[in-house]
């Protein structure tokens, strides 16, 4: 589960070790989970984040949001975001998986519910965010 002061950390880190990297493969929606909640379909989160830049990331209360070129990533409660260095083995369950240029990777797994959201810019009309 996300809390503020850990929405807060997650977002330094992404900044610190993920800002500048360039999305090269997206898996979404691989391992099925009832409560999982996605903006759209995530079959269509390829196309929305495959070559865009992560520029930065923000912790929006206990939820944090990542900008990726035209695409905006939101991870809510109970979404647990690992980076996962090269040549490290990644999970073999999870909701999201970005590959990255490096060679690195982010992952987004529901534990027992949680958000991960993608929408092109600010097309996303939840009034919460």
């Amino acid at each position: 589960m996300l809390e503020i002061p850990e929405a807060l950390v997650i977002a330094r880190q992404i900044n610190q070790i993920l800002a500048g990297r360039t999305i090269v493969q997206v898996t979404s929606g691989q391992t099925p989970h009832k409560f999982a909640f996605y903006a759209g379909d995530p079959a269509a989160y390829p196309a929305l984040l495959v070559s865009m830049t992560i520029s930065q990331a923000k912790a929006r209360g206990g939820m944090v949001e990542i900008a990726a070129g035209a695409a905006t990533l939101v991870f809510s409660d109970g979404a647990a975001i690992r980076h996962w260095p090269v040549g490290s083995k990644r999970p073999d369950k999870h909701q999201l998986l970005l590959k990255l240029d490096d060679g690195s990777a982010l992952t987004a797994s529901i534990q027992m519910y949680g958000g991960v959201w993608c929408f092109q810019g600010d097309d996303f009309d939840n009034f919460r965010l």
